[in-house]
Formats: C-alpha cells, structure tokens, sequence
C-alpha cells in the first residue's frame, strides 16, 4: 500500500508533510514526548511525595480493586519484594489499607482508600491543568498528518 504524504490534507488547517520530512518529524515528536513525560513527572513531585511506581500501584488498585500483593506485584511486572517496599508509604499515607482476602484468613489485600482516590484525581487534575495550557499539536488520523495549529495573522 503506497504511502501518499503529498495530498493536500481535508483540513486546510494543516500543510502536507513530504516524504523527506518524516524522519525529522518523528525525531521531534520522540523529543516533545520525552521533553512533555518529564514535564508531566516534575508536576507530580511538585505536588507529592509518592514515586511514580507508588502512583502506578494507586492506579492498577484504582482500576482493577483490591488485590493480593502477589496479584499486584505480577500486575506491575515486579518482584513481591519490590511491591512490598513500594506499598509502605501509600499505606502509611493513608491511600491504601490491607483487607481480608475473602479465600484465606492468612492473606491479606491492598485496597484503594478515598484519600487514594482524591491523590490520583488531584494529581490527573493538576497535570491536566498543567497540559491544557501547553502549546499542542493536532492530530489528524485521516491522512497521517501532524502538524502545528495555525497562528494567527
């Protein structure tokens, strides 16, 4: 299927991208990825004390709920002995508490707390805000084209 960059894309807003251009535009959206991930991560450090892997481990219980850390642990493709340090804070914080397992007496669960719930709103919230007031790109999925918003004259 041949790739045609040179058709006028349907929206006027954008100029076609040529075949030469490619390269030097995926470099630049990698570098705006990598420059806007970080921009995200100084965001949450600014606003909380947590690491990203314990707000990834409020996100997995936010969105699969309570679960061994066993379970967690092989949610978040690491070691029982990782999730075991890295759910320490959390749960001194607040944002987690153990419960009963309902098929054992002896295992516990890690369950999500409204605290838990109110960090991962403030902190999609914070970032949100933060990302609305950045300069963007528009997407456009029909033609494959990226291309920056037109300026006014």
């Amino acid at each position: 299927m041949e790739n045609d960059h040179n058709n006028q894309p349907p929206d006027s807003n954008c100029a076609p991208v040529s075949a030469c251009e490619i390269d030097r535009l995926a470099a630049d959206v990698a570098l705006g990825a990598v420059r806007f991930t970080r921009q995200l991560r100084l965001r949450r450090r600014q606003t909380h004390t947590l690491t990203l892997t314990q707000f990834s481990i409020l996100t997995v219980l936010r969105r699969d709920g309570p679960m061994t850390p066993s379970a967690l642990a092989e949610a978040e493709r690491v070691q029982l002995p990782s999730i075991t340090r890295a759910t320490h804070a959390p749960e001194a914080a607040g944002f987690i508490t153990r419960v009963p397992y309902a098929s054992s007496t002896r295992i516990t669960g890690l369950a999500l707390t409204a605290a838990g719930v109110t960090t991962l709103a403030d902190d999609a919230q914070a970032r949100h805000d933060w990302a609305s007031r950045s300069p963007r790109l528009t997407w456009h999925p029909n033609t494959a084209t990226l291309c920056a918003p037109r300026r006014a004259s």
